[in-house]
């Protein structure tokens, strides 16, 4: 009753129209013309343009394309994407329709770009961080490179968070490290060992901020999730060192008639 058989290329082409072998082509079957009415003849191969066109207007990767396509480099997906210019900035524009600071919103809308005064600039806080061992870490990057690498402990810009169980325990591990390193140190230094005054003067501050934080970390007043950062300790940046400096000589600077008593305090 019946006969199945392979379905060959010449067979799919003469139903599409672009062989004359079939009278009736399955645009004629269901019948579908062009707009102005006469018979559609479409190639094989056009279909798979279309298919590779579609799969490229709905964001399909490019590795996707090239395997279903069966193609050996996805260069080779260029030739099949006739995505108009208007359906990607249809699609552009659709994503710009969330409200988010990545796309800016309408982009009909010009945005008006304020740029820092140059005296501003050392004032401005960055907004990122990156984590570190023992919290994380607020330093702009894009001011300068870090002025105290794996000194963190002895850095204004380090913050913990009260209740992070692992970074507590590196403090505790540095302190005990700490003590240890100390403690040669001063032996060093008894031995009058050239530099080791400096690594005594060192790890006692290291030790000092280790001890302030846990003190901290370890109060049970204090409520989980807090963030603490050491108040008084030297900030990292040389730039900022410059400015505090620079502020506190204009904070404390008296005219000629000033009280004793007021010079000594300059001078403390």
């Amino acid at each position: 009753m019946c006969l199945i058989d392979y379905l060959s290329s010449d067979q799919i082409a003469s139903r599409v129209g672009s062989s004359g072998t079939t009278k009736q082509t399955v645009f004629d079957r269901f019948g579908l013309t062009e707009d102005d009415g006469s018979p559609i003849a479409l190639a094989s191969h056009q279909v798979r343009h279309y298919l590779n066109t579609l799969a490229q207007a709905n964001n399909a990767s490019q590795l996707d394309i090239a395997m279903w396509s069966g193609r050996a480099d996805v260069g080779q997906n260029k030739a099949y994407d006739h995505v108009t210019p208007d359906r990607i900035m249809s699609n552009v524009r659709e994503l710009a329709t969330v409200a988010s600071p990545l796309f800016g919103g309408d982009l009909d809308t010009p945005r008006i770009r304020v740029v820092a005064r140059r005296d501003e600039a050392g004032h401005l806080v960055t907004g990122s961080a990156h984590i570190t061992d023992y919290g994380f870490c607020t330093h702009d990057y894009a001011m300068s490179p870090c002025q105290l690498y794996a000194d963190c402990l002895n850095c204004n810009e380090l913050v913990c968070v009260k209740g992070d169980l692992v970074k507590t325990e590196n403090i505790r591990r540095l302190r005990d490290q700490t003590e240890a390193m100390l403690r040669q140190a001063e032996e060093a230094e008894q031995c009058e060992t050239y530099g080791a005054s400096r690594w005594v003067a060192h790890q006692r501050q290291t030790l000092a901020h280790c001890n302030q934080l846990l003190a901290i970390l370890e109060n049970s007043a204090v409520p989980e999730g807090a963030t603490i950062r050491l108040a008084g300790v030297k900030p990292a940046s040389r730039l900022e060192q410059a400015r505090a400096q620079r502020e506190g000589e204009h904070r404390v600077a008296l005219p000629a008639r000033q009280t004793p008593l007021l010079e000594g305090a300059k001078l403390g």
